[in-house]
C-alpha cells in the first residue's frame, strides 16, 4: 500500500518514474502476487465509494479510524481547525489524484480487473 500512496504522491508533483519500482499494478497487476493485486484493487474502490459520499459521510470516513479532536490542527499543523474538513479536504485531493493516475495509467488488463 505504501508504494502505492508514495506513487500517487509522486505523479501529483511529476516525479513518477514507473521503473523505479520492481512491479507496476498499473500496467501489469495480473503479475502481481494475491495480496497486491488485493490491496491495488481495493484501494481504487475505496476511492471511487468515497468521491460518491456526501460532505456528512466524509467527515465519518475520516472519523472511522479513530476519534480526534479538531483542535489537533493546532497541535501537529500551522494552524487550529474548528472542523475535520482539513482532513476531509486532503482524502478529497489523494482520492482524486489517485483516481486520476489509475484512469491515465493502467492497461487495459488492469482496468477490464478493476470492474
Amino acid at each position: 500500500m505504501s508504494c502505492i500512496y508514495r506513487r500517487t504522491a509522486f505523479a501529483a508533483a511529476s516525479l513518477d518514474v514507473p521503473s523505479d519500482y520492481a512491479f507496476d499494478v498499473f500496467k501489469q497487476l495480473d503479475t502481481v502476487t494475491d495480496s497486491k493485486r488485493i490491496d491495488f484493487i481495493s484501494l481504487v474502490q475505496f476511492a471511487r465509494r468515497y468521491r460518491k459520499l456526501s460532505a456528512l459521510h466524509k467527515e465519518t470516513t475520516v472519523l472511522s479510524q479513530g476519534y480526534f479532536p479538531p483542535t489537533i490542527g493546532a497541535e501537529m499543523g500551522p494552524y487550529p481547525t474548528p472542523d475535520y474538513s482539513p482532513w476531509v479536504e486532503m482524502l478529497d485531493r489523494w482520492t482524486s489524484e489517485f483516481l486520476k493516475l489509475v484512469n491515465e495509467r493502467t492497461s487495459v488488463a488492469t482496468k477490464k480487473s478493476l470492474r
